[in-house]
């Protein structure tokens, strides 16, 4: 592939480009089920349909020079919170279903329904 062309697009030099991460990650190409909530999806370095890595599509820290430079920082801090957190204590959906947390609209992140109140959790 050139610089600038893909499927017969051009896309002109400093023209703005942008993506959304949940529209990538919800891909069905990329993911087989992709609305499904499955971390072992991610385990032992899988491929795509197209033979591609997964890991390649998921950019929720960015990519290349424009990475995010608190990445490795966040992941030390989030692993030890996470796992402390799901094996120390009981959580159980209070008054929440899917759709307080589907994507009803985007503002370049991804927003659910207006009335929605977020994820309700009772800790035990």
């Amino acid at each position: 592939m050139l610089f600038g062309i893909t499927n017969n697009y051009i896309i002109p030099p400093s023209t703005e480009f942008r993506m959304l991460n949940y529209l990538q990650v919800t891909d069905a190409e990329t993911s087989p089920d992709p609305n499904q909530f499955m971390p072992e999806r991610w385990l032992n370095n899988p491929f795509t349909s197209t033979g591609h890595p997964l890991s390649m599509h998921l950019t929720v820290f960015g990519k290349g020079p424009r990475m995010c430079p608190g990445m490795n920082f966040s992941l030390a801090e989030m692993y030890p919170g996470l796992s402390g957190l799901f094996r120390l204590v009981d959580l159980k959906l209070h008054e929440t279903d899917r759709s307080n947390v589907d994507m009803a609209g985007s503002f370049f992140v991804p927003l659910p329904k207006a009335s929605s109140k977020g994820v309700c959790v009772i800790m035990k």
